[in-house]
């Protein structure tokens, strides 16, 4: 799925999403209307079935109070799912919830339905709270109603050297989601580029799946 999220003090009067494959070639689009997303709704979201591949996805956008409009390019790659356990994409995005609920919610193996506020670049303050949300595919349930997976998350901070390790990994053990998130509050951390890797275990089936994405967080304006 790819999700579109539009804000702003003016709003939007609407935006338009097209998927081109390999070859520039467009394959799907999708037009939000304004009203969508508004009140309380959550993100504008616009789903489409991809085949393994990949695959360029651009968004138009109008402002309501200027009318000028925007538009963003993002390559997107879909791993192929048939078999074996994988990954969905990284989701890494600032907490909807009010900071004091965040701080307090720190963590935790499963989604939880806290909500996920996309950003066009993953750079964030040192005053946020973060979530990274992702899916588990082809996880081997044996027959029984739930997963059981451990995950391990590692971050390391990015010098001109090379990645360092930044802390202990993270252990979670027998999650019985296959959707995913952990959070983090980023008020202690130093301004710099980070990496934060994700290494699943299916405890049943003995398969791994990983991945990666990285972050920038900065210091908040005097």
């Amino acid at each position: 799925a790819v999700s579109l999220h539009v804000g702003g003090a003016g709003g939007v009067l609407g935006s338009k999403l097209r998927v081109l494959d390999s070859a520039g070639k467009p394959i799907a689009s999708h037009f939000l209307g304004g009203t969508e997303g508004r009140g309380g709704q959550g993100p504008s979201l616009a789903r489409f079935a991809l085949e393994p591949g990949t695959y360029k996805a651009i968004v138009n956008i109008l402002d309501r109070r200027s009318h000028r409009g925007a538009m963003r390019a993002d390559t997107i790659d879909v791993p192929r799912f048939g078999s074996g356990l994988a990954l969905s994409s990284l989701a890494l995005g600032r907490l909807q919830d009010d900071p004091q609920e965040a701080h307090r919610t720190v963590g935790s193996g499963s989604e939880e339905n806290r909500r996920l506020i996309p950003e066009p670049v993953s750079n964030f303050q040192q005053s946020d709270s973060i979530l990274l949300a992702y899916e588990v595919y082809n996880v081997d349930q044996d027959g029984r109603a739930k997963p059981d997976l451990d995950v391990r998350y590692e971050l390391f901070y990015i010098t001109d050297a090379g990645p360092r390790q930044a802390g202990k990994p993270i252990l979670l053990h027998h999650l019985s989601s296959k959707s995913l998130a952990y959070s983090l509050d980023l008020r202690a951390w130093p301004a710099g580029t980070f990496r934060w890797k994700v290494l699943v275990s299916d405890n049943r089936s003995g398969h791994q799946a990983e991945g990666e994405v990285d972050f920038d967080v900065t210091t908040p304006p005097s």
